[in-house]
This record gives structure tokens, sequence and C-alpha cells, in this order.
């Protein structure tokens, strides 16, 4: 079985600073060839969330890429 999401930016545990978060993965799963991405805080608020457009080709066992950059505000 093969997860239908993987994150592979931002790296867990990584101090994250400014006002626009960049992440990056592969997804076997995108309705509308897109993804919502909403960012939670540590407290379960909601601090930013953007819709990220996921890529075309197929890289292999059904993935495809998808990176952008979702703006938010602790």
């Amino acid at each position: 079985m093969y997860a239908n999401l993987i994150i592979q930016q931002p790296i867990p545990s990584t101090l994250i600073q400014g006002d626009t978060l960049v992440v990056k993965g592969v997804t076997r799963f995108a309705p509308n060839d897109q993804l919502l991405v909403e960012l939670v805080s540590r407290e379960g608020n909601q601090v930013g969330s953007a819709v990220i457009d996921v890529g075309e080709d197929e890289i292999g066992k059904g993935y495809r890429p998808f990176s952008g950059e979702i703006p938010y505000q602790v």
C-alpha cells in the first residue's frame, strides 16, 4: 500500500519563519488537479491556506508532484 500524499517540504521539526511557507510533495489523490493546503498552529488555529496545483506528469506508482507557497500569519 502506498500513501496518498507525501509531504517532502517542510521537513518535520524544522524552524519555520517569515510570512510564507513553501510546501512540496507528491500525491496520488488530487480532485480537479488541485490540493487545498491548510496550515494549523500547535493550538489548533488555522493560520494560512492556499489551493496548490498538482502537476500533470506522473512520476511513478500514480504519484504526481505539487509545490506552492502558502501565506500565513501567526
